[in-house]
């Protein structure tokens, strides 16, 4: 009787372990899936850094290009003076802050309207519309599957514990069941 109630305890024990598993494997996955629309955004963002960087030494180039022709042109292809010189460095120098910051400043509203979207998908699937609130419950929800992480641990050291004390019942209910048969036999 003390061994069927061990084993009850056992199985009821494996029984809420299974649970809190699944529970902490949804968890998890839930986890997993912000972890991974972070990831697409940061690259994202680096393919936006990328073609930036492109778009700026194209138009770098271009501007050089008209830059000498236009100079070209005005001088009627004679040497440039020393002023003139300083002069076409830094029109071209302001022409590159100004297309810098233009780009800047569209790469700044691309990553916003990212970042809105990110936090619209995030919205739609939690239900969630504040950030602070969201930030709140996904540290809720962390600090939730540490417990239910620790909690498992500690179900799974009772579990092994139960499981050792069936085994020393079973072992002590052995020797007692093998006497006994043999000593039927005599008289």
């Amino acid at each position: 009787m003390f061994a069927s109630l061990i084993s009850q305890e056992l199985h009821d024990k494996k029984r809420q372990m299974a649970n809190i598993i699944e529970l902490s494997n949804l968890s998890y996955e839930a986890r997993d899936n912000f972890q991974m629309e972070v990831a697409a955004l940061e690259q994202a963002n680096r393919k936006e850094q990328e073609d930036f960087e492109g778009q700026m030494t194209t138009l770098d180039e271009v501007l050089n290009k008209e830059l000498r022709e236009e100079t070209a042109a005005a001088m009627g292809k004679s040497a440039v003076s020393g002023v003139e010189d300083k002069l076409k460095k830094k029109v071209n120098k302001a022409a590159w802050g100004i297309a810098k910051e233009k780009v800047d400043v569209q790469v700044s509203v691309e990553r916003v309207q990212n970042f809105e979207e990110a936090f619209l998908k995030i919205k739609a699937a939690t239900g969630i519309g504040d950030i602070d609130e969201l930030v709140r419950v996904f540290i809720k929800n962390e600090d939730q599957n540490f417990s239910l992480f620790n909690y498992v641990n500690e179900q799974t050291n009772e579990v092994l514990a139960c499981a050792a004390r069936h085994a020393l019942v079973v072992l002590k209910c052995a020797p007692r069941h093998h006497v006994d048969s043999s000593s039927v036999g005599m008289p």
